[in-house]
């Protein structure tokens, strides 16, 4: 139970239902030369309280990773999002990963607006 004010988008339980989650922990199998930092994100997802990852794969096809998000609000939310990895092309694609069209991907930074309720899903390669 989460008791909360409000109804649940005001009480944020989404929020603090993901706050339970459990953390990806890295495993070293190859050594490399070089330093990483002890802490990073691949990605970095704006408005990180109304903007739900809900999954990260591989493609169906293996070419790419896919990225699906959720819109929680009742509202359009403009969406940014960062990354370090080396992405070319960001596709918006369907379900079942055949492609829509293409996003503006600059710096390795995506925005593009997204509908109240929406699902999102993203390919990068």
């Amino acid at each position: 139970l989460y008791p909360h004010v409000g109804d649940w988008d005001e009480g944020k339980v989404l929020q603090s239902a993901y706050q339970f989650k459990v953390d990806v922990k890295a495993i070293q199998g190859v050594p490399l030369d070089g330093e990483l930092p002890s802490t990073n994100s691949f990605f970095s997802i704006s408005p990180a309280e109304k903007i739900m990852l809900s999954a990260l794969k591989y493609a169906e096809d293996g070419d790419g990773v896919v990225m699906r998000l959720w819109n929680t609000t009742s509202e359009k939310q403009d969406v940014s999002i960062a990354t370090t990895l080396p992405i070319k092309t960001v596709t918006n694609i369907r379900l079942d990963e055949t492609p829509i069209s293409e996003v503006s991907l600059k710096n390795g930074n995506i925005q593009f607006e997204m509908g109240p309720h929406k699902i999102c899903t993203l390919l990068f390669k």
